[in-house]
């Protein structure tokens, strides 16, 4: 007999949660180090040779994502045929040789060996640990993402959504900062790097250029193991699950069950629409900035660092306004999704139309970049608002024997946007014209007009797909401008059939 979550949900599950996002913050955090550090290193040891850093960040970005292609079908089948957590244990414990390979190629040194198409052995080495925290990430996030469904109650998994995302965005950050200063303090080549001197104290331990980076690798995906021992056990969603013998008709068959489903495909390509975007925003926001006057990388931080804020921030309210759907059988409500839409059009919109100049070289904090600051939070704000409730409602309405297939083929598609995405961003800034006067085919402004135009649209996808859950939305919110409620006692009613409501009141004279 197969269960839902909802039955499988314990006491504890407020402790299974807590644990779930420590694991998930620990695995963000090294995931997002280990490639910085590879990044870092990768574009020195690049131009050491002569070969552009671009050419490195290409082949980086290729080893970490055909993963996420060619196994999502493996990921799916481990999330639905075992434990989720005996399968995220394993895979977390499987980090923590990913990460002791790192620390090896990290102390051969990035920049050490023959030169192979332009690249180091060192930094090709480090190129394939890359690729090994893809595969680990593309079959431990099933089973990590459909364990909040296990852990947490109906009616608080968008809050629950919510909140792992903020988790996740905090940790890629801290990532991205600790994998960017590791990788300035550590040596290309077991040979002296006079620009980076070390410590005293660490001179005559042995590798001591590249026991900061070990460290670091090691001691967090240990740390992330011991915290999956604590997540709640709950049997296999469908343990007669056969393993496919032909992965590419695995995938098919998994991609042809959520296009079945109009509820999983429509939740699944808003979901691709937030990461496609996603992708390729931090990019035009860069770009946005050197053509408003930007003069160094640091200017870019307030800008990213207000997007970034927003995300979390939206993610966050998307949790505590999705609450009741008003589709039957459903706790959460995407009415939000267009909101969050429009938002993101608006802000989008503004951008493209701001300032040209909103750094001034006499002024630290100028209006045009509190402007656009505002606008780009505003962006993230929309941006969280629009993707946690279709993260919700993909775990609450896809079967609980299929949860892992679901999600894995929605990460399939998810990185083959983001690669579309990617492609369709390097063709729009493609420059155009005499070398000496070669301008993008589009400014980063008119990146935002096109962002904008397709967050229009995706809003009004929202609202066909989802009629009854916008127009709720907007007559509670309507409605709420002149009355307040106060409900109590939510919790007592079942996320689906039939309830009796028993007034007290034995007259109208005493309410």
């Amino acid at each position: 007999m197969k269960k839902s979550p909802s039955e499988h949900q314990t006491s504890d599950s407020t402790s299974g949660f807590v644990s779930l996002l420590a694991v998930r913050s620990l695995t963000v955090l090294n995931d997002n180090m280990a490639r910085w550090i590879v990044i870092g290193l990768g574009k020195r040891a690049a131009a050491s040779v002569g070969t552009a850093p671009a050419a490195v960040l290409a082949v980086g970005t290729a080893v970490y994502v055909v993963p996420f292609v060619l196994f999502a079908w493996l990921a799916g089948w481990l999330a639905d045929r075992y434990s989720k957590r005996s399968v995220v244990i394993s895979w977390k414990f499987a980090e923590i040789l990913i990460g002791i390979v790192a620390a090896l190629a990290i102390a051969w040194g990035a920049g050490s060996g023959v030169v192979l198409g332009g690249i180091p052995l060192g930094l090709w080495l480090l190129l394939g640990v890359v690729g090994l925290f893809g595969l680990q990430t593309t079959l431990l996030n099933p089973s990590l993402l459909g364990t909040i469904p296990e852990t947490v109650p109906a009616a608080k998994l968008s809050s629950a959504n919510g909140i792992f995302a903020l988790v996740s965005l905090a940790a890629t950050l801290v990532g991205m900062a600790a994998g960017n200063w590791l990788a300035d303090i550590t040596w290309l080549t077991p040979q002296p790097d006079a620009d980076r001197p070390l410590p005293l104290w660490m001179m005559d331990l042995p590798f001591a250029y590249a026991l900061p980076a070990a460290i670091g690798l090691f001691s967090i995906a240990s740390a992330g193991w011991l915290l999956s021992l604590r997540l709640p056990n709950v049997p296999a969603a469908d343990s007669n699950a056969v393993f496919p013998r032909n992965g590419i008709t695995k995938t098919v068959e998994d991609l042809r069950a959520l296009c079945g489903s109009r509820r999983l495909i429509g939740a699944a390509a808003g979901i691709v629409f937030f990461w496609g975007i996603a992708a390729v925003a931090q990019l035009n926001v860069d770009q946005y900035a050197f053509e408003s006057g930007a003069t160094a990388q640091g200017q870019v931080t307030p800008l990213l660092l207000a997007l970034v804020i927003g995300i979390g921030g939206g993610s966050l309210l998307a949790g505590r306004l999705s609450g009741q759907g008003a589709d039957e059988n459903s706790q959460v409500n995407l009415g939000i999704v267009p909101v969050g839409g429009m938002i993101m059009a608006t802000a989008c919109l503004a951008l493209s139309f701001s300032g040209q100049e909103i750094f001034q070289p006499d002024k630290s904090l100028s209006i045009g970049l509190m402007t656009a600051a505002w606008w780009l939070f505003l962006l993230g704000v929309g941006a969280g608002m629009f993707d946690v409730p279709l993260e919700a409602y993909l775990q609450e309405q896809s079967p609980p024997d299929r949860l892992g297939a679901t999600l894995a083929s929605t990460n399939l598609l998810v990185f083959t946007g983001m690669l579309a995405s990617s492609l369709g961003y390097y063709v729009l800034r493609m420059p155009v014209g005499a070398e000496e006067l070669a301008k993008p085919l589009f400014s980063a402004r008119g990146v935002f007009l096109i962002f904008s135009l397709l967050a229009g649209i995706a809003t009004v996808a929202a609202i066909v797909s989802a009629p009854r859950s916008s127009l709720r939305l907007f007559v509670d919110w309507t409605v709420r401008l002149v009355y307040r409620f106060r409900i109590q006692g939510a919790e007592s009613l079942p996320a689906s059939g039939p309830a009796v409501i028993v007034g007290n009141h034995i007259s109208w004279l005493d309410g």
